[in-house]
């Protein structure tokens, strides 16, 4: 689901959701009558949204202050030669020039639009009474920032201002290349903020309006957000031990950039807050095979492989990258005597490798290691450019032994590791760990509110600050996102600051030359977060009675992840996942079994997982696992298990009856897979799909038929205007042809409510049989209410076409208005308990509103239902391979 700009409707919502958003409008505004100090309204995207759930969806109704009419602010667009117009001359109004409720105290540059907004900014905090309401009706919490498109972009690229470059980046990165000819005009910049009167730990919005539109859930998108802090609050963060007058303008080879890398792993180590016990757990004696010798490389410039049978325990470091293109000599059997003994000089080296050596001596460290298991293209059978030699240094390339042997080693050695290296900021190896970069990239903008004598400090919100993960080379591969999953500390250099990474708990997990000396988050990268298993390890020795679902989820987290990520040999994906897996195992206690992907707690519901961006058909993959796991795809996968409303309850309707997993290497019970099959029995359907193309959203417009009594029987098309999505088709290839015909075996059946309303769902894999008779998924579907009950229900003999309507139309009026007795019941019990005062349990939402039916029933939510002309349907034993 793709986003629409601002004051333009999704292409796939139904005048259904259109009715809830003005509903969801509505309640807003009487909110806000009630409690004034609720000026930034957040709308959640839950199910049946055709919203992107990623999408920042905050409201500020009231309209933004004008501080500079666009008549005066020198700008103009040119509707002929399609360019900003600048007067050099000054407007009518010089005295708007001055901004006496701002000074700006960094070296920033702002444009007059930056300025005037911040300018107003300043004397709300300075004016305004300390109470909120009436006493600020003269003074909205917003401003206009740019009128137009235009003004951002001549203010970025004219004026070079360094914060208008931020927005226009962001605006661009949510929306794509909309700086356009015929966008100049249409939109504008708003700047908001909430009306409370402290200035410490606020957020600052920029947000893109429709002008000339109202405000609305559809027209207000957020696309650029600063932290606020107060002077004092920021000082804190540069509790450093070490003289950082200029802690920001350096380049990142510097002296200060080595003492700041420092003092982050003195903080680890030394664990004085209490945060880093997974920080500093170690195997004793563990040492890989083979190393690089850094210290004795100082006095020749000659790096040598010492082979480390017979050492003692010594710290080591790794390094994570990216191999690049061009063609390196590799290790092999031939040459291993002569590069133990003779090595090779550092200066011949690939820069990134360069760097690695010597950020290693910035820690005193005398071992660095530099491997991934890539073996050569004879080794692989795959075609690409040899892999970088020195990660081969540490591995014999023509020697299959000890390629399997060092691939096993990969997660010891990248646990054990006192830091790993990422040279995140490029995909080839000769680019180097260093860049000069622009102060103001990563300097606070700093603002003295002059009437109140105080600092104030603006950085970048950290989904911002972070972004660089989303554009990092290093971050789209699978081996490398494997190393900084099984790294405990990570030293990130990226395209404009060094970033410190490592297992601390209770925020003290991240740092960066923004915010260097005390961490302030534990998740600044997201869902993208190395610390999924390590951080759940922790929640789990604090709490043992930690909850086994949320557990799962964040599996679900960790496969979401790791599915967007690239590989060169497409079948290393489960070798990729199995150091995870097992980490995971043990956070289980050792109680659940690992399937390809999965968990056997999870079944079946795990089975439903959706494959994004689809290979066509033609394209040929190898096994990589079953057709059931979402690793065989090869491709972006998401898991539905998170998908909520505000209420909904579910029943699977499958059992799973055996589970026969063959291992391709005998003892490794979390590697790849030679078979796997599931034996499932539940209810089936036949189905025939007709393919009459695809939406702007990429999703299947089509029609749906079942077999019944020997013919077909439509159920109707996809869409309906007023329900929106009737079924929702997710095959796991790209369809070619015209018509799909397959069969489902429903999984589960859930019960959603929204805003009075409330509606099942039935979700279900599609499935094809193969010559053996054994069954393959292919996708999967779910049918929404009205189609739900047409499918799970049989008809006992074929009627007329007016007639079958007729029958299924009745038959949903009862199921209807069982629905909502049952709302109604769920409600009246939600009021007495608010009654009472009573806090609310957090399952009260399935607990009182429902009886408690077989969870096996496919039937579960249809009590009443008059059976005359249906049928229920059998059950039936399939093997998914």
């Amino acid at each position: 689901m793709g986003k629409a700009m601002p004051g333009r409707l999704p292409a796939n919502i139904s005048q259904d959701e259109l009715e809830m958003v003005k509903a969801m409008e509505e309640t807003a505004v009487e909110m806000q009558k009630e409690h004034p100090d609720k000026d930034i309204i957040e709308h959640v995207n839950g199910v049946g949204s055709a919203r992107n759930p990623s999408e920042d969806l905050l409201l500020v109704l009231r309209e933004p202050l004008i501080v500079r009419p666009l008549e005066d602010t020198g700008l103009s667009w040119d509707e002929e030669t399609m360019r900003v117009a600048i007067r050099l001359h000054d407007h009518a109004n010089p005295k708007h020039h001055n901004h006496p409720a701002l000074r700006v105290d960094s070296s920033h540059k702002l444009c007059l639009p930056c300025h005037d907004a911040f300018n107003y900014y300043c004397r709300y905090k300075a004016e305004t009474p300390s109470t909120v309401g009436a006493a600020t009706e003269g003074w909205p919490n917003s401003v206009i920032h740019h009128h137009n498109f235009a003004s951002l972009t001549a203010s970025r690229d004219i004026f070079k201002c360094d914060l208008c470059r931020c927005v226009a980046d962001g605006l661009v990165g949510q929306y794509g290349e909309v700086l356009t000819y015929e966008n100049m005009q249409r939109y504008r910049v708003e700047m908001c903020w909430r009306s409370k009167k402290e200035i410490d730990k606020t957020k600052m919005f920029f947000a893109i309006v429709e002008s000339g539109t109202t405000k609305g859930t559809y027209n207000f998108n957020i696309v650029y957000i600063m932290d606020v802090w107060s002077a004092e609050q920021h000082a804190a963060s540069f509790d450093l031990p070490f003289a950082a007058d200029n802690a920001y303008d350096y380049d990142m080879d510097s002296s200060t950039s080595q003492q700041l890398a420092k003092h982050w792993l003195n903080l680890c180590l030394s664990d004085e807050d209490d945060q880093h016990k997974l920080c500093n757990a170690k195997i004793e004696g563990y040492m890989p095979t083979r190393l690089l010798d850094v210290a004795s490389s100082e006095a020749d410039g000659m790096l040598r492989l010492i082979v480390t049978e017979g050492l003692q325990h010594e710290a080591f470091i790794t390094l994570s990258h990216c191999w690049g293109h061009n063609e390196q000599p590799i290790l092999t059997t031939e040459n291993l005597e002569e590069r133990c003994l003779l090595g090779t000089s550092i200066d011949s080296l690939p820069k990134t490798f360069q760097d690695a050596v010597a950020v290693t001596r910035w820690f005193n460290v005398k071992w660095l290691c530099m491997y991934r298991p890539t073996l050569c293209p004879l080794k692989r059978h795959i075609v690409f450019s040899v892999a970088s030699w020195i990660d081969c240094l540490c591995i014999i390339q023509d020697s299959g032994e000890d390629w399997l042997h060092e691939a096993k080693m990969m997660t010891p050695t990248y646990r054990q590791a006192l830091l790993n290296i990422s040279a995140d900021a490029t995909d080839a190896a000769d680019s180097g760990l260093f860049r000069t970069r622009q102060p103001n990239d990563y300097v606070p903008l700093s603002l003295t509110v002059t009437g109140l004598g105080r600092s104030c400090r603006f950085t970048p919100a950290l989904v911002f600050q972070f972004s660089w993960i989303y554009n990092a080379p290093t971050f789209e591969r699978a081996w490398v996102h494997r190393e900084r999953q099984l790294s405990r500390r990570v030293l990130h250099f990226t395209d404009d600051q060094m970033v410190w990474e490592c297992c601390g708990t209770a925020g003290h997990g991240f740092a960066s030359n923004i915010i260097p000396g005390k961490p302030l988050t534990s998740r600044a990268f997201g869902i993208d977060n190395k610390q999924h298993v390590h951080g759940l390890q922790q929640s789990r020795k604090e709490d043992l009675a930690s909850d086994e679902e949320e557990l799962h989820l964040s599996w679900d987290d960790i496969c979401e992840n790791i599915s967007r990520k690239r590989l060169t040999v497409l079948t290393d994906m489960p070798v990729v996942l199995s150091s995870l897996a097992e980490d995971f195992a043990v956070l289980l206690q050792n109680k659940d079994q690992y399937l390809a992907g999965m968990w056997r707690y999870t079944l079946p519901r795990s089975l439903l997982w959706e494959a994004k961006q689809r290979r066509r058909r033609t394209a040929k993959l190898p096994y990589i696992a079953p057709s059931w796991s979402w690793m065989a795809v090869s491709c972006p996968t998401t898991f539905d298990a998170r998908k909520s409303g505000f209420y909904q309850i579910t029943y699977e309707v499958v059992e799973v009856q055996n589970i026969d997993l063959r291992y391709k290497h005998a003892n490794d019970t979390f590697g790849p897979l030679r078979r796997g099959a599931l034996t499932l029995q539940g209810c089936m359907r036949q189905l025939r799909f007709t393919l009459e193309g695809s939406s702007v959203d990429g999703d299947y417009v089509c029609k749906l038929f079942v077999t019944e009594n020997g013919h077909q029987r439509l159920v109707g098309p996809h869409w309906h205007d007023y329900e929106g999505f009737l079924f929702e088709l997710k095959c796991d290839r790209i369809l070619e042809d015209p018509t799909l015909d397959c069969y489902c075996l429903f999984v589960s059946t859930k019960m959603v409510g929204s805003l009075g309303k409330s509606w099942t769902e039935l979700s279900a894999l599609l499935l094809k049989p193969d010559e053996q008779g054994e069954w393959h998924r292919i996708g999967i579907i779910t049918f929404k209410d009205f189609y739900a009950l047409q499918v799970r229900y049989a008809m006992t003999k074929p009627l007329t076409k007016s007639k079958t309507r007729g029958l299924w139309k009745k038959k949903h009026e009862q199921v209807r208005e069982h629905q909502s007795a049952s709302w109604n019941l769920y409600k009246a019990e939600k009021d007495k308990q608010r009654g009472r005062g009573e806090e609310e349990p957090k399952d009260a939402e399935t607990d009182v509103w429902m009886p408690e039916p077989d969870p096996a029933d496919l039937y579960a939510f249809d009590f009443g239902l008059d059976m005359e002309g249906l049928a229920v349907l059998t059950q039936e034993t399939v093997v998914v391979v």
